[in-house]
């Protein structure tokens, strides 16, 4: 049987089915195709029809398949060329899906769906400005397309454009109010601005238009978080979770905050859950390395990162707290060679940049951890206060006459720093600081020829020739103790009225006074240097030795209890809150034979008076990078340091310093 057909035959054929598929008879076009591809196997036109006819009868893959066939074709029309690109943006195989429709752009010219389209492959193949510019030709044939509008809004978010991504989804919602995935995505770039209670407006109109929308009700608890509203977080992402259990994101964003709230098991449990149901969710891995990191499992955090990364090469949050946990496991060339891979990826990753400098500080290669530190302004989100805005910041070379200092980190960081002021007078002739009100007064007596101001007090900007955070002093100098720029002695003065009140107190009226101070209240890093006073008993079972509490807040309860229960008193000071009256307590350190503490305000005060300290230091978690890894403190040298070991045991440190009390106490008697 002769089963050739003539063009005229083939034609004619094509024609009349072309009819009846415009007029949805789709039987008699699908037989009257099958009889073309039968006779032509690589007809482009048959096979072209016969795949928009099981498309439409919902055969997504036949119809794909058959695209294909018709694009081999040199014959292949723009429209295939088209609608095969939308096939494999569907597929999510967007280098295809781009080749395809440029093709199609090449034959047919400049169409609207053909640039929109080729916008979106751009944007996911991470080629944002390339896909704003498909984005913009596409805008100049048709100017009322919400998803367009929503488009470049999304490639903007990707390029960190958060006023233009606002103001896009501001025009997508405008043409389309009910738009629900707009309302959402504005909620997301809001939170970037940290407009958040903005962001929570768009998200309820996100879920009023779209009650089940469980993306919307997700990312609300993600707001929630962010404002410390922990327990409404958790509601919203309960939402989300009981209309989509297997919504994988949910899941994992409630293990955020129960981190938050530090219930670290179960936030486990819901980073495992989010991962059971989404095996290849690198940010899950990642968060859950990080709850198991603030446990000190650094080893299965690692795990956990390493995970993350297999998942995702360049997933620089993974990477960098990858480098974090292999620092706080002390193996710092590892966690410098994951800061330098996080920062080869990404060169602005400033999380990774400061890490980096802190190691190069903790161990004392001053050069390479300068020359970063700066980075913490922008990890630490440190404003120069608004008055100042307009002054330059100095960079330690060039001279001028008036420097202004501002304040950054805690108090105990600004005595700290302060201790360099001496040194920077050398270069500039004037300085004026902003201070914590409780340090102003210390500061004041102890550096007469410097000017102190409380913190938020009224500035006048023409004073000023530069203003400088406090914390950028020893960069500006480009300091390191061991060539002497930072005072071997002491250089806070206490006030010698108050100290000689203090030492005719009954409870210093003794041969031997010990004060002592055992915790942080640092929100983040606190519970790493703080101990539990019942630790301390081998020390304070000290025969002929009293103990003073330096510890600031409420530890009345602590006192008590050891008091009670073991028989050891500890005296405390009515007259002098430890928390507000901080010259009260610098008094109370010069009143002291020696100070036992961690590493809170105390050791900083103790260490700028030259107080004999002994120092208890974590292990890694919650240690500052001056707490080097030194018997003798390198910048505080009155200050000798124990350190937790490897477990994070603090037994043997306070063995030690209770066997160096005795010593103290022999030598006094």
């Amino acid at each position: 049987m002769n089963l050739s057909m003539n063009n005229k035959e083939k034609e004619q054929s094509l024609t009349l089915a072309d009819h009846y598929f415009k007029s949805k008879n789709y039987p008699l076009a699908e037989a009257m195709l099958k009889k073309v591809i039968a006779r032509d196997p690589q007809s482009p036109k048959a096979n072209e029809l016969l795949a928009y006819i099981y498309g439409n009868q919902g055969n997504q893959e036949l119809a794909h398949n058959l695209l294909i066939k018709a694009c081999a074709s040199n014959d292949a029309s723009a429209e295939a060329h088209y609608y095969l690109g939308a096939s494999y943006i569907k597929l999510s195989e967007f280098k295809k899906a781009n080749k395809s429709l440029k093709q199609a752009l090449d034959q047919a010219g400049d169409f609207f769906e053909g640039l929109h389209d080729i916008g979106i492959t751009e944007a996911q193949l991470g080629n944002n400005q390339e896909a704003l510019k498909y984005f913009s030709k596409a805008l100049n044939l048709r100017k009322n397309s919400h998803e367009l509008f929503f488009n470049i809004a999304r490639t903007n978010d990707d390029l960190k454009d958060y006023h233009a991504a606002a103001n896009n989804y501001d025009q997508a919602i405008q043409l389309k109010p009910d738009f629900a995935e707009a309302w959402s995505n504005k909620g997301i770039t809001l939170n970037e601005l940290k407009r958040f209670e903005e962001a929570l407006a768009h998200f309820d109109q996100a879920i009023r238009l779209k009650p089940d929308y469980v993306e919307a009700w997700s990312n609300k608890g993600i707001t929630l978080n962010k404002l410390k509203r922990f327990e409404e977080a958790l509601a919203h992402y309960d939402q989300a979770i009981q209309l989509k259990p297997d919504y994988a994101e949910a899941w994992s964003n409630k293990g955020i905050t129960l981190n938050e709230l530090k219930r670290f098991e179960e936030a486990l449990a819901h980073y495992h859950q989010a991962i059971q149901l989404k095996p290849d969710y690198a940010e899950a891995w990642s968060n859950k390395g990080l709850t198991l990191h603030k446990l000190n499992r650094f080893d299965d955090a690692i795990t956990h990162y390493d995970q993350a990364i297999r998942v995702e090469p360049d997933y620089v949050d993974a990477i960098s707290n990858k480098g974090q946990a292999l620092g706080d496991l002390h193996q710092y060339t590892k966690a410098i060679n994951a800061f330098n891979k996080a920062m080869a990826i990404d060169p602005n990753y400033t999380e990774a940049i400061l890490n980096k400098s802190l190691i190069n500080l903790l161990l004392k290669n001053y050069e390479d951890g300068w020359k970063n530190y700066e980075s913490r302004l922008i990890t630490n989100e440190f404003k120069f206060p608004i008055s100042t805005k307009t002054l330059p910041i100095w960079d330690g070379r060039k001279e001028i006459d008036h420097l202004l200092l501002v304040p950054e980190q805690g108090i105990g960081d600004e005595i700290f720093y302060n201790a360099l002021l001496n040194e920077l007078q050398k270069k500039v002739a004037k300085i004026t600081v902003l201070s914590d009100k409780r340090i102003t007064q210390i500061l004041i007596r102890s550096f007469p020829n410097i000017i102190f101001l409380e913190k938020g007090s009224s500035l006048d900007n023409h004073l000023f020739d530069a203003q400088l955070a406090i914390g950028s002093i020893p960069v500006a100098l480009n300091t390191r103790p061991q060539n002497n720029y930072f005072p071997q002695r002491s250089f806070l003065k206490p006030n010698s009225d108050l100290s000689n009140t203090i030492k005719r107190i009954e409870a210093f009226n003794k041969k031997f006074v010990c004060g002592i101070s055992w915790k942080s209240v640092n929100k983040e890093l606190g519970g790493s240097k703080s101990l539990n006073l019942s630790e301390l008993m081998p020390i304070l079972n000290s025969p002929n030795c009293s103990f003073v509490n330096l510890q600031y807040g409420d530890v009345s309860e602590d006192i008590k209890t050891i008091r009670e229960k073991y028989g050891v008193i500890i005296s405390k000071i009515p007259e002098i809150d430890l928390y507000e009256n901080i010259d009260g307590l610098l008094s109370m350190i010069d009143s002291c034979n020696v100070v036992i503490t961690t590493c809170n305000i105390t050791a900083h005060l103790a260490g700028a008076i030259g107080k004999k300290t002994f120092l208890l230091a974590p292990y890694s978690q919650g240690r500052i990078w001056y707490w080097h890894d030194d018997e003798f403190n390198a910048w505080y040298p009155s200050i000798k340091q124990y350190f937790q070991d490897h477990n994070f045991s603090w037994t043997s440190a306070i063995t030690k310093i209770a066997k160096e009390l005795e010593l103290e106490v022999a030598g006094e008697n």
